[in-house]
């Protein structure tokens, strides 16, 4: 994806010289191979995992861990499960919380990938990422 948008910005640097400032439209082809490159190494970080695409974890994040169906984590705490792929949130105050199928006070959550409708190819453009619930849940 990165040797496309290189190859991309090359050729609109071509056509719009000397249409508008030289500088706006270097800046432009920077801006976006940089914006690519920075996708492309965030992905390569940690491609499964979400909190790897941060720059640093979220308060209470405890790690990966690999479910053994009763992982012992601390309440008000995240982790990740790489057996499910989910991110997962250990409820402190569970006292209005409909348990999980598991029966615990967690909620499970995966980061998926919004693309334009129809679209079925891996390679299509990403519009966005939904933190989605993975069943649904009610809480209070």
């Amino acid at each position: 994806m990165l040797t496309v948008t290189v190859l991309v910005e090359i050729a609109a640097v071509g056509l719009s010289w000397d249409l508008e400032s030289r500088y706006d439209t270097l800046v432009y082809a920077v801006y976006s191979v940089t914006t690519v490159a920075a996708g492309a190494l965030v992905a390569s970080r940690r491609p499964e995992n979400p909190i790897g695409w941060l720059d640093a974890p979220p308060p209470g994040y405890r790690g990966e861990v690999i479910a053994t169906g009763n992982p012992q984590i601390a309440p008000r705490s995240w982790y990740y499960d790489r057996t499910r792929r989910e991110l997962v949130y250990v409820v402190g105050q569970s006292r209005y919380l409909l348990p999980d199928a598991d029966g615990k006070a967690r909620v499970h959550f995966r980061v998926k990938l919004v693309r334009p409708d129809g679209a079925l190819n891996r390679d299509s453009m990403v519009l966005g990422l939904q933190f989605a619930p993975v069943e649904s849940y009610r809480w209070f």
